[in-house]
């Protein structure tokens, strides 16, 4: 009797067992499926996109082939306004060495003038831009020596 029960118990897991297994596979081809499509909906529109990216750089590169054909002919004909303004040598100021005054120089100042006319916002930028120098324009009155040099001058 326990063979017989043993027997049916087992017959009976074997039934559910594969019904299981072909649900399972039935969902596996669904999931599966789903994906592909919407992997294939995703790599097309991933190539509209990059047709999209390539015409937009195209353009670009045509806007700017004119713009820099431009830019090299006023680099090799320079006109006279164009021509690089004198310069100070700020290095003569106490507190300004040449690393000081090339990083002024980068900063757009270059002459005694524009150095006596800094405004407090312009110290503060100054102050965010150019490392080392906080506090050096009011600890070596450097104001005050470029109105000198302007004076002397």
């Amino acid at each position: 009797m326990f063979k017989k029960a043993k027997k049916m118990i087992k017959k009976d897991l074997q039934k559910r067992y594969e019904k299981m297994e072909d649900l399972f596979q039935k969902f596996e081809h669904r999931v599966y499926g789903h994906l592909e499509d919407r992997l294939e909906s995703l790599e097309s529109r991933i190539d509209e996109l990059s047709d999209v990216l390539n015409r937009r750089l195209d353009q670009l590169a045509e806007q700017q082939a004119p713009q820099e054909e431009e830019a090299a002919q006023e680099e090799t004909n320079p006109s006279p306004e164009e021509e690089a303004p004198a310069q100070d040598d700020l290095c003569q100021i106490k507190g300004i060495g040449k690393v000081m005054a090339e990083q002024l120089a980068a900063a757009g100042i270059h002459r005694f003038e524009q150095l006596a006319e800094l405004g407090p916002e312009d110290i503060k930028a100054l102050d965010l831009e150019i490392s080392g120098f906080q506090n050096r324009l009011e600890r070596y009155n450097w104001q005050e020596q470029a109105q000198q040099f302007i004076a002397e001058s």
